[in-house]
């Protein structure tokens, strides 16, 4: 579709089928079904939903073209890929979004300070001109933190691990949370300002090395191994346990 697209009511389904729209895809009404099969959707402008639904599915949703493009608050996607033309091509959502299986940001900018981002599965960064930017708000990753290349611009994000998995690379966040499952992590990592291991959380760095710039809370599990934990900061440091060290 060279223009925008528009489903205003009744069902359109994509019956398996691929759909690529250059302009703004908009659900004012009825449903736009993806259910079935695992189709790939790209859009190039933004993605509108104030009425109507939209079934997900397993399908692939891929914001690209260099358009500045947003989408509807508290919205739904399967896989979410952004992969526009540069990295200052940006995707904002306007509040707050779910990813029900992977996020992989690939080329552009995705910005998410306006509303909690939630990752069901995978957070991958992977392409040399992709950001992610959460600004102040909370991510929420279920598997996998892997950013093999690219920039995570971390603000003063909160990011929540609340299920098992790992992070591959030697990150840097500004807040980290373990509120689930067992983190584990491949490579040393840098907190700089809070971790706060809650909940059912397990954190579990093995052999590598935390450097942490405030305060440490653990009210949960902390599975040291052979790890360092580093406090470096440049303010008056906590560390508040009522969980368990093993």
């Amino acid at each position: 579709i060279k223009g925008t697209f528009t489903n205003s009511s009744n069902t359109f389904d994509l019956n398996g089928l691929n759909m690529t729209v250059v302009g703004t895809l908009t659900i004012s009404g009825g449903t736009f079904d993806a259910s079935t099969g695992t189709p790939n959707i790209y859009v190039g402008g933004s993605w509108s939903r104030p009425a109507g639904a939209f079934t997900y599915g397993t399908s692939t949703v891929t914001f690209n073209t260099a358009t500045a493009a947003t989408i509807t608050a508290n919205e739904n996607f399967y896989n979410l890929i952004i992969n526009k033309n540069a990295v200052g091509n940006t995707v904002t959502p306007s509040g707050a979004l779910t990813v029900n299986n992977d996020l992989t940001v690939t080329q552009g900018t995705f910005n998410t300070n306006a509303g909690a981002l939630g990752v069901t599965r995978d957070v991958l960064v992977n392409g040399a001109n992709g950001t992610f930017s959460p600004g102040a708000t909370t991510v929420t990753v279920g598997r996998h933190w892997n950013r093999s290349a690219g920039t995570f611009t971390y603000g003063t994000s909160t990011v929540n691990f609340n299920g098992t998995g790992d992070i591959v690379n030697g990150e840097t966040f500004y807040n980290m949370t373990v509120s689930a499952g067992i983190r584990t992590q491949s490579n040393n990592i840098t907190v700089t300002n809070d971790i706060d291991i809650n909940g059912t959380g397990d954190y579990s760095p093995g052999n590598r090395m935390t450097s942490i710039g405030r305060h440490w809370s653990n009210s949960a599990t902390f599975t040291f191994g052979t790890s360092t934990m580093r406090f470096n900061g440049t303010v008056a440091q906590t560390i508040t346990s009522g969980g368990t060290a093993v």
